[in-house]
């Protein structure tokens, strides 16, 4: 019998080769749909933590901006009359009611996501409640946090720096009004915007680290 011909070997081999254009091309909608998935809580989880970071920067901008006209009128340097000193503690006022708001709304949508993996998470009310009692406020809050945060990686030095310098701004606020004297005033207003100021940076750092982290592949 006859073999091939030469022109049907030429033709069998090209048929036997891949087709460039027709060579099984990589499933890229998987991938995609595989790097992003997250959990079902993560649209609301980032908006959440974009508000808690937004409002954190305003309260820090507003006491920064207070304590700046109160040591001013310390020094002689510009007036304080009621109503500015009425217009001062209303912003400060206003600003922490937001940031506290943001901030536990935030660790609400935490805690949901965590709850729903089975992770041992604080109760409501110590997210929301424990800013407001008194004394309880100095630790409260605190140690819903560090369960909010027990699964982030290093994140433990971050989360002590932003509740420390939040304790220590505090406690240079008020001592102005336990201690009195002008010197000492302008300490606290002073130390007080720089403490917060750095309990701000931290937590910022906290919160996106955390959301990050909860909002990830589940």
């Amino acid at each position: 019998m006859a073999g091939p011909s030469m022109a049907e070997a030429v033709w069998t081999q090209e048929d036997t080769m891949a087709d460039p254009d027709e060579a099984p091309q990589h499933d890229e909608t998987n991938d995609a749909t595989s790097a992003g998935a997250q959990s079902p809580a993560a649209a609301p989880l980032a908006v959440a933590a974009r508000q808690a970071r937004t409002w954190t920067g305003v309260y820090t901008a507003v006491v920064a901006a207070s304590a700046a006209v109160l040591v001013a009128y310390l020094f002689g340097v510009v007036p304080l009359t009621p109503d500015t000193l009425l217009t001062i503690y209303a912003a400060i006022g206003v600003g922490a009611v937001m940031g506290w708001m943001r901030l536990a709304a935030w660790m609400g949508q935490v805690r949901t996501a965590l709850a729903a993996r089975g992770a041992q998470v604080p109760p409501p009310w110590q997210i929301w409640l424990s800013w407001l009692i008194p004394v309880y406020a100095w630790f409260g809050p605190f140690q819903a946090m560090r369960l909010l945060t027990a699964g982030v990686e290093g994140i433990a030095p971050v989360r002590s720096r932003w509740w420390g310098s939040f304790i220590i701004a505090g406690f240079l606020w008020f001592q102005v009004y336990l201690l009195g004297g002008a010197a000492l005033a302008m300490i606290g207003f002073a130390g007080s915007a720089v403490s917060l100021f750095f309990s701000s940076r931290a937590l910022r750092e906290l919160i996106a680290r955390t959301t990050e982290s909860v909002a990830g592949p589940a």
